[in-house]
């Protein structure tokens, strides 16, 4: 068993480094990020800012710490323990009082005899002092002879010693203060078991994860047309309780110009939403989130999923056949990216969470090409997923690839079309 925390700052710009411990700052007691598997040690100011980090802990933990390396100065939480039932305890049998026994009559002190007596008849005579003879003082001066005083030598005065004048002192180049401002919080997530995720009665954190190159048009229009019905699958498996979110992804040989870079659609978007990646071979991978996870969002993702496709956000490029699906995974379910954490906005805990990805192709990775690369890359992402319970529901058409293994490991669903027929089936399979 575990317990599970989030551990956020929320004031303070240090850049750390971080570490998480629990109960002392000891290395064999550093905590354990959830998504990673990993310690949650050498932790950046942006992966505890402003989302915080999820990280776990033995069950027997009864303190955190978040420890400032640079600083050598943490902030501590000591876990609430559950208050144990006492034990009643008996009362003690009364003992008997024990019998007096009688104190001994104590020894009188003697009373010392303090009389005396004085002789008064005896006087001692005092003796008359000797006296003191007076001093003669009188004496004559002859003032006849007169002593001349010797003139006296004149003293002649030193040549002063020039003084030197003293070399500057270069002023030191004052050291910068080290940034130590911070405070944390410390928030309990109960977090799940790893591949023991929540029903969809729960909640429902959605994103779909869309392949924007020219080849989906036409799967992108069917989406669509069949969002209200695929949205009211979702509202109904959870209760009303659902998040969405959309992120597409398509590959240039430009860092700064795509089919849309220019359009305002594309333009108004906050830079954090996107992701533009320099690949190798002179290729770019270019991953966009359209919209972000919001409470019941329906509306709003409805509004932005019909931007896609039209003037207003044209379809992307794919050059070579396989894309960069395996990166659009990566950012929407890990805090891999430094500053493009979780992409489609941080999954909530104890709720269904799904990425569903609808793509064509095989996996590309940063260079434009489906190799062993890409395999080892996928493989890296199916161990996070899994301890994070995110399932990955795979819509495609595409021969089969790492992808599926990406959504078997992650107790998704592998589906051999993106019709919205396709997607609904496959919402309601994982939410039995």
């Amino acid at each position: 068993m575990a317990k599970y925390y989030n551990i956020k700052l929320t004031s303070g710009t240090s850049n750390g480094p971080y570490t998480i411990y629990y109960n002392s700052v000891s290395a064999s007691n550093v905590a354990t990020i959830v998504s990673l598997g990993t310690p949650a040690s050498g932790l950046t100011y942006n992966d505890v800012y402003p989302n915080g980090i999820n990280v776990s802990v033995p069950n027997f933990a009864t303190s955190l710490y978040a420890y400032n390396t640079s600083c050598n100065d943490y902030r501590s939480f000591i876990l609430p323990t559950p208050t144990p039932t006492p034990t009643p305890t008996t009362s003690p049998t009364p003992t008997s009082s024990p019998t007096p026994t009688s104190s001994p009559t104590p020894t009188p002190t003697p009373t010392p005899n303090c009389e005396f007596d004085v002789d008064l008849g005896v006087v001692t005579a005092t003796p008359t002092p000797t006296p003191t003879p007076t001093i003669d003082c009188r004496f004559d001066v002859d003032l006849n002879v007169v002593t001349a005083t010797p003139t006296p030598t004149p003293t002649s005065s030193p040549t002063p010693t020039p003084t030197s004048t003293p070399t500057p002192t270069e002023t030191p180049t004052p050291t910068p203060t080290l940034d130590c401002t911070f405070d944390a919080t410390f928030t309990e997530t109960f977090g799940e078991t790893p591949g023991e995720g929540a029903p969809c009665s729960s909640g429902m954190d959605v994103v779909f994860l869309v392949d924007n190159t020219g080849s989906m048009g036409t799967a992108i229009d069917g989406v669509k047309t069949s969002i209200a019905s695929i949205a009211s699958t979702i509202q109904t498996e959870s209760n009303n309780n659902y998040r969405l979110g959309l992120v597409i992804f398509d590959e240039y040989t430009s860092q700064t110009v795509s089919n849309y870079s220019s359009k305002t659609a594309y333009t108004s978007l906050p830079s954090s939403q996107k992701y533009v990646n320099v690949g190798v071979g002179g290729k770019y991978q270019w991953i966009t989130s359209v919209e972000m996870m919001q409470t019941n969002n329906q509306t709003s993702f409805t509004t932005q999923l019909n931007k896609l496709n039209t003037t207003n956000f044209p379809l992307g490029n794919g050059e070579n056949y396989p894309e960069p699906s395996d990166m659009g995974v990566d950012l929407i379910g890990t805090s891999d990216k430094v500053g493009y954490e979780y992409f489609a906005g941080t999954f909530r805990s104890n709720v269904s969470k799904l990425i569903i990805l609808i793509t064509d192709a095989t996996p590309g990775g940063n260079d434009d090409n489906y190799t062993a690369t890409d395999i080892t890359y996928i493989n890296t992402l199916v161990t996070p997923l899994y301890n994070q319970n995110i399932k990955v529901l795979l819509m495609t058409t595409a021969s089969t690839n790492a992808l599926y293994t990406l959504a078997t490991g992650t107790n998704g669903i592998v589906s051999s079309g993106f019709s919205g027929a396709n997607i609904i089936t496959a919402i309601q399979n994982i939410c039995p």
